[in-house]
């Protein structure tokens, strides 16, 4: 309602798993199907997180939550203020990431 109210336009929340090979019954088929060591991160304070992945696709495409963060809250410097749960997003991050380049190493 807020962007079509201010700016005449109305989200398509499904935009993103339509155009990555999506359909309506398995919205993640794309990502699934040909994609690896991708993370999706998601702040549930943020209004983007609607059209997000919220739930792990597969070990190689995890979810990472922050249900008190908001938009790239987990990519910024730690700070004393940060929500409960920042933290363990961040840690969950960088060792999926971490693994993912020892697997990568020949």
């Amino acid at each position: 309602p807020y962007c079509e109210r201010t700016w005449g336009v109305r989200p398509n929340v499904r935009w993103a798993q339509a155009s990555f090979g999506g359909t309506a019954e398995d919205p993640a088929r794309g990502f699934r199907s040909g994609a690896s060591n991708i993370l999706f991160s998601n702040g549930l304070l943020d209004p983007w997180h609607g059209g997000g992945f919220l739930e792990d696709l597969s070990p190689s495409l995890p979810a990472v939550l922050l249900p008190r963060g908001a938009h790239h809250l987990d990519l910024r410097a730690s700070d004393p203020r940060d929500p409960p749960g920042t933290a363990e997003a961040r840690e969950r991050e960088a060792s999926a990431i971490a693994a993912w380049l020892q697997q990568a190493v020949v």
